[in-house]
């Protein structure tokens, strides 16, 4: 099942853009944790979706991979 976007909490991050894959495979190894997609009219900026109860959680994952994601 699909989920709806409309009841999700999104996040937009500016993150570099070879690490797109890298970030959308560990959400999608968490079993759809998140939703991820790029904003192509602004390079490197990315939208992340997820359920309202998973934020802690989402800022979390994000906190640890920071230093890998960020945009040099």
């Amino acid at each position: 099942m699909k989920p709806n976007l409309n009841t999700l909490d999104q996040l937009f991050l500016r993150i570099s853009e070879e690490k797109f894959h890298y970030l959308k495979s560990i959400l999608e190894g968490y079993d759809n944790f998140g939703v991820l997609t790029s904003c192509p009219e602004k390079h490197g900026v990315v939208v992340l979706r997820f359920s309202p109860g998973l934020k802690k959680e989402i800022l979390e994952l994000l906190g640890s991979l920071s230093e890998v994601l960020k945009k040099h």
